[in-house]
């Protein structure tokens, strides 16, 4: 029989390449036990490391069967084995997740496909969605650190509730309509509250409390630590990585992820397997959007998930289009561009004024409201995305203005991500060294 990889990693849409690799590794029992996952931002690297747990915990599998084995029973998606029931709704007692990540835009989503269409797959997408959050506040990961939990259990607990309510696993899956935009809508007000608590960068407790954990016996087979956006690590957690990495436990799998593979250190990248994502075309990020999340929206998945991040005025897209173009004009003023960056910007208005109106619709980036903490990362995400925009009908020397812009935005979200900077600070900066950059 053919070797299929596509049902073994039945739910991650592709990414063939990595799959066929992950799968040969794994069937072949060759998979190292560090590994990352690197590629673009939504790119499915989270759901394969999510469903390399699962494989790797399956008790109807044995580990070094051959790679030409029959993938349609091979560790298939719905596999009823115990391990893999627990797995499907992210309850497993073997798996940690760790690492920054915006939440509330993924379970806005599958919230509103889940009230458009309450099926069996809709309420897996959003359950799983709400646990991922949910398990930031694992208490594994607040081994002797208990106190940092103080303030987010009684969202913790009824967000658990609530999703629990919506489990597809449990005879009672909560009713059609009213109950069910109640739910969703309840449950993104949780989610606010616990999104503002998760730390920036993972924090060294974190990883040295993962450690530990993963050097105890597993309940099953595996054990496996997720830590996304691992590039986000002060060197005290860097430094506390490197050491586990180095001799990780035979009974657990680290697994990293990343959207900057350059901002990785060398020592991390040494003591890893890397399995590279590719950015998926347009028309598979289209039919991801309208068959799992239901929408009929007609960009890529960067840009459906700003959508639904909250914010106040014209939106957070609308203020980064129009403070890119208001730097385009400014631009085209002083050097005699020809003309084609400006679109959607208002005749006039100063790079000043838009970026004013941006702090004032997200609490200052989230420096004076923690519910909006996401919004500086997610603001120059727009950024970038207006800039590949405007590339498309650039001329040379608008390229080359573009690309400075766009090495100032990775400055900005370094400065943010890995140095801790205040977001008013590095936005004001970053103005500054587009201009001089034009």
């Amino acid at each position: 029989m053919p070797f299929r990889a596509e049902a073994m990693y039945s739910n991650v849409v592709s990414q063939e390449e990595a799959v066929e690799s992950l799968c040969r590794d794994i069937a072949s029992d060759e998979l190292p036990r560090s590994i990352l996952f690197e590629g673009p931002a939504y790119s499915a690297k989270l759901t394969t490391a999510l469903e390399t747990a699962r494989v790797l915990s399956c008790e109807r599998t044995t580990p070094a069967e051959p790679p030409d084995i029959d993938r349609e029973t091979y560790v298939p998606w719905d596999c009823d084995c115990p391990s893999c029931r627990r797995h499907r709704i992210l309850a497993h007692p073997d798996l940690l997740v760790i690492g920054p990540r915006a939440f509330r835009p993924e379970i806005a989503a599958a919230g509103a496909a889940l009230v458009t269409d309450n099926c069996v797959q809709t309420r897996y997408l959003f359950l799983r969605s709400c646990r991922k959050l949910l398990k930031r506040f694992d208490f594994q990961l607040f081994a002797h650190e208990e106190p940092r939990l103080t303030k987010a259990m009684p969202s913790v607990r009824a967000l658990e509730e609530l999703s629990d309510s919506i489990d597809p696993s449990r005879p009672a899956a909560v009713a059609e309509g009213k109950k069910t935009a109640k739910a969703v809508a309840e449950a993104l007000a949780l989610a606010e509250k616990l999104e503002s608590l998760v730390a920036s960068t993972t924090p060294v407790f974190m990883i040295r409390a993962a450690e530990n954990w993963a050097r105890l016996a597993p309940n099953g087979k595996r054990k496996t630590v997720i830590i996304e956006n691992a590039d986000r690590m002060l060197d005290s957690s860097r430094n506390a990585l490197l050491k586990v990495l180095e001799e990780p436990p035979e009974t657990a799998e680290f697994i990293l992820t990343t959207s900057r593979r350059g901002a990785m250190i060398q020592t991390v990248l040494s003591r890893v397997r890397s399995y590279r994502f590719a950015r998926r075309p347009p028309a598979v990020e289209r039919g991801i959007i309208s068959r799992v999340f239901k929408s009929g929206f007609e960009s890529g998945l960067d840009r459906f998930f700003t959508q639904e991040m909250p914010t106040a005025g014209s939106g957070l897209q609308l203020l980064a289009d129009r403070f890119a173009d208001s730097v385009c004009a400014e631009a085209e003023t002083r050097n005699a561009y020809r003309g084609a960056f400006l679109t959607v910007g208002i005749p006039g208005e100063s790079p000043e004024s838009v970026l004013a109106e941006a702090k004032a619709a997200t609490g200052a980036f989230g420096a004076s409201d923690d519910s909006y903490e996401y919004s500086f990362i997610a603001f120059l995400g727009s950024l970038s995305w207006r800039l590949r925009e405007l590339a498309r009908s650039a001329v040379p020397d608008e390229l080359d203005a573009l690309a400075r812009w766009n090495a100032a935005i990775r400055d900005a979200q370094t400065g943010y991500e890995s140095f801790n900077l205040p977001p008013n600070t590095l936005a004001d900066r970053m103005l500054e060294s587009l201009r001089r950059s034009s």
